[in-house]
């Protein structure tokens, strides 16, 4: 029996493995490429920090060479170069270097005749020996200098020997002149300064004098219009206080010419109160005050004598009042009694008193106003003030003036 032939493989099987194929094959392209991708990257980097290490080595070398030039030139101007320095000098002549640090190093010594030989490399002379030539001629100088100075002294001690002891009198005796005029002048000098600083003083004084005599002469001016204004101001004072004399004078004989407003009924000395047959319905306050004279008597000039003088303390009653004793003329003698007659010639039992103060009162002559002191007395005795002029406040205090006001 013939074998049996095998089915053919299906159409969609050759073809996963071919797919599969294609895959590992773009898989292992991208590996390769990111491989030498990488590797050219670090490639890159290394041959760059090779180019930075040559640059920088070349800048060090370069600076090396700098001071190895300035080294050597030095060197060659102070004299202590040596032949293997000459040998690297040769190799650095084409430094920029070389030509700068020569070029300043001339400059400067020129003028101390140190020159560069370029054939040797050296400098001629070299800094120690033209130094040590330097000095040589400094004390050279200084030799020639002392020798001309004594030469200079010798000639001076000749020619003062030539001249002889006579010229030598005449020379000095010309200088004692001189000097001898010198001091005359300075003397003359120093006098008139003085001269002119003692008429200075005087005038000085003079002027002094005279400004004190003016002002003398000012104040005794003043002085005298002060003492005038002073005796003026003592005689209206004068004439003020004799009219007030007058005016009390005139109260004192209307007191004791006057009928009593009253009479004091009991007495106690030893308290020093009393009280009196006036109150309230006559009009009776207290701080008014009487004065005390003895019933029916009459002194030497024919009027009452005073007794003492009381103040009312407080109001009882219509016809009844307390009062204090303020004064007694001789409490031995004549003491307040029961049965005095009291007399107040400003106060009126049938009616009050209402008066207004206007004007500049002064009862002592100090200048100041006394308004304020008059308005209370005034209260005491039992007038009412309706009106006055306060100058410290210039204002008008009271109640007001009014159809019964007086003035005073």
């Amino acid at each position: 029996m013939p074998p049996r032939r095998q089915p053919p493989a299906p159409q969609g099987e050759s073809k996963t493995g071919l797919v599969v194929a294609l895959i590992f094959f773009i898989l292992t392209s991208l590996a390769f490429g990111v491989v030498a991708y990488l590797f050219y990257d670090e490639s890159k980097q290394a041959a760059s920090k090779e180019k930075e290490a040559r640059d920088a080595a070349a800048n060090a070398k370069k600076d090396a060479d700098e001071q190895q030039v300035a080294r050597i030139i030095y060197a060659g101007y102070l004299g202590t170069i040596t032949e293997k320095d000459i040998s690297l000098l040769v190799n650095l002549q084409k430094h920029a270097n070389y030509d700068t640090t020569l070029g300043a190093l001339n400059d400067k010594y020129k003028n101390v005749g140190i020159n560069w030989d370029p054939n040797t490399s050296r400098s001629t002379p070299a800094c120690d020996e033209r130094i040590r030539k330097l000095v040589e001629e400094n004390t050279s100088y200084a030799q020639k200098l002392k020798a001309a100075e004594d030469a200079a002294k010798a000639a001076a001690t000749d020619y003062v020997s030539k001249i002889g002891v006579e010229e030598a009198g005449k020379l000095a005796a010309q200088k004692g002149q001189r000097t001898a005029n010198e001091a005359e002048v300075k003397a003359k000098a120093d006098k008139s300064a003085e001269l002119l600083a003692a008429f200075k003083a005087i005038e000085d004084v003079r002027e002094e004098l005279a400004n004190l005599k003016k002002t003398m002469d000012t104040k005794d001016i003043d002085a005298r219009k002060q003492i005038a204004a002073l005796q003026k101001t003592i005689d209206e004072k004068d004439t003020k206080l004799k009219k007030i004399l007058e005016e009390l004078e005139s109260k004192r004989e209307a007191l004791f010419s006057d009928k009593p407003h009253g009479r004091i009924v009991r007495v106690d000395n030893h308290n020093g109160i009393a009280w009196i047959n006036i109150g309230s319905a006559d009009f009776v306050r207290p701080q008014l005050t009487f004065s005390v004279s003895a019933p029916n008597t009459a002194g030497i000039s024919g009027r009452r004598d005073r007794k003492g003088a009381i103040e009312v303390t407080r109001v009882l009653e219509e016809h009844l009042s307390q009062v204090k004793i303020v004064d007694v003329t001789n409490a031995t003698q004549d003491p307040i009694l029961a049965g005095d007659q009291i007399f107040n010639p400003a106060w009126d039992p049938s009616r009050q008193i209402r008066v207004a103060v206007a004007g500049h009162i002064d009862f002592n002559g100090d200048g100041f106003d006394d308004t304020p002191e008059l308005v209370r007395n005034l209260q005491k005795i039992g007038m009412v003030v309706d009106s006055w002029l306060d100058l410290k406040e210039i204002k008008v205090e009271g109640t007001g003036i009014t159809g019964v006001t007086e003035y005073l």
